[in-house]
């Protein structure tokens, strides 16, 4: 059986730790949830008290397996000092945020979700901890299909707020763009699978995954897909991934910047196609009023969407856009995170990325399998985020996603 992988009894631990994780990180307490358009942002901004307990008990045994491995602690910390330094300053943006409870504890939890995922595949390594994922990630992709054909509430049907998304599949997910993102990656992460041990089981999951995808009907994710398998499976093969990796880290330095000297132009052109990107372009146009005061610092971490009645968002674009607010991000990851960290909280991120792209792009001793396989999550969720927003936000499939290739650094796992 493809379940069956021989593990110590810490590993077996941690296979569960993962799998607990995932599952509540990804599909949640509540399968086929309501999707509440009409939602009151008074009613947001409390949290699930039972996810973070969960959260909280896996943080705390994460770091009982990490004193019991023999990785340097010291050195440890000074490897992942960029993730620190980012995670520091969102708690920093509690001194200037509106709602500096709600700042400090989903900055708190943005390190947790971040720490849990590090360490388990620091002390079993990047190709173990890859192919725990893909086993339990094959489980929700199968059963969501399963659930999909079978139950209606695994199908979005009678919705009045998006009549595009009757008819969409999200199986176990949330919403179908949570699900489309998640099928995407899933897709690489079997496709590498199937690479690296040539089992037509994963071939098949690939398959199946790729047919759950088109279901989902969103568009981003399907456009995105096989141009990015085939593109990054080329690259990982030849010579030009440092001059890509370079590439893709100053499309993501740029983007803010072009923003900025062209923000009035920009503005402009999104008060006159409100409609354009199903609606995206009056979200950025609340965005890029709301950055204009704010672009410095931001407005807090955590602060700006589904913060409770004094949400920031709260405070702009209500003269024509008082649905934006009812919303959870603002459907452009780069104009978010600057939004609530500002410019420095921007920066932060991208010294983030660029650590994991030049390590991807450095002469380390990693396959063309370990190459595609971050290489493909990378470009996917760089260019996704022009128009969802997953980086930096804790609670998003996309940004655990994203932890996986920075795990690429333990490729070795810890003895123990």
């Amino acid at each position: 059986m493809y379940l069956t992988i021989k593990l110590k009894r810490s590993e077996i631990y941690i296979y569960w730790a993962a799998a607990i994780f995932l599952y509540v990180h990804l599909v949640g307490f509540s399968p086929f949830p309501e999707v509440n358009y009409g939602r009151d942002v008074t009613d947001t901004g409390g949290g699930n008290r039972l996810r973070q307990i969960i959260f909280l008990g896996l943080f705390l045994f994460t770091i009982m397996m990490l004193s019991f491995s023999k990785l340097p602690k010291f050195n440890f910390l000074l490897q992942n000092s960029s993730l620190v330094l980012l995670a520091f300053w969102f708690l920093l943006s509690s001194f200037w945020s509106d709602e500096p409870e709600i700042t400090i504890r989903r900055a708190i939890f943005f390190l947790i979700v971040c720490f849990i995922p590090i360490v388990l595949c620091s002390i079993v390594g990047f190709r173990r901890f890859i192919k725990i994922n893909a086993q339990i990630l094959s489980v929700f992709i199968v059963l969501s299909i399963v659930c999909s054909l079978v139950f209606s509430g695994a199908v979005h049907r009678g919705e009045v707020f998006d009549t595009d998304l009757n008819g969409a599949w999200r199986g176990l997910f949330s919403h179908k763009n949570n699900a489309a993102i998640i099928a995407s990656i899933s897709g690489f992460i079997f496709l590498y699978q199937y690479f690296e041990e040539s089992k037509r089981f994963w071939l098949l999951l690939f398959l199946l995954t790729l047919f759950f995808l088109l279901l989902t009907k969103s568009k981003t994710s399907i456009a995105l897909f096989l141009p990015v398998v085939f593109f990054t499976w080329w690259l990982s093969k030849g010579l030009l991934i440092k001059y890509f990796c370079s590439f893709m880290f100053l499309l993501t330095l740029v983007t803010p910047l072009l923003f900025i000297f062209s923000f009035n132009y920009l503005n402009y052109f999104l008060i006159d196609n409100p409609e354009l990107f199903t609606g995206r372009s009056a979200i950025w146009q609340v965005l890029l009023e709301a950055i204009s005061g704010n672009y410095i610092l931001g407005l807090g971490y955590g602060a700006v969407w589904s913060a409770g009645e004094y949400s920031a968002i709260t405070n702009f674009g209500f003269n024509t856009t008082s649905w934006v607010a009812s919303i959870s991000h603002g459907h452009n990851g780069y104009l978010d995170i600057w939004l609530s960290v500002g410019i420095v909280g921007l920066l932060l991120f991208t010294f983030v990325l660029f650590k994991v792209l030049k390590n991807l792009a450095g002469v380390g001793d990693f396959s063309s399998n370990e190459k595609f396989l971050c290489l493909s999550i990378l470009f996917f969720l760089i260019l996704h985020n022009f128009l969802e927003s997953s980086f930096t936000v804790y609670y998003s499939p996309g940004w655990y996603f994203f932890l996986l290739t920075y795990c690429l650094k333990f490729k070795k796992k810890a003895s123990k």
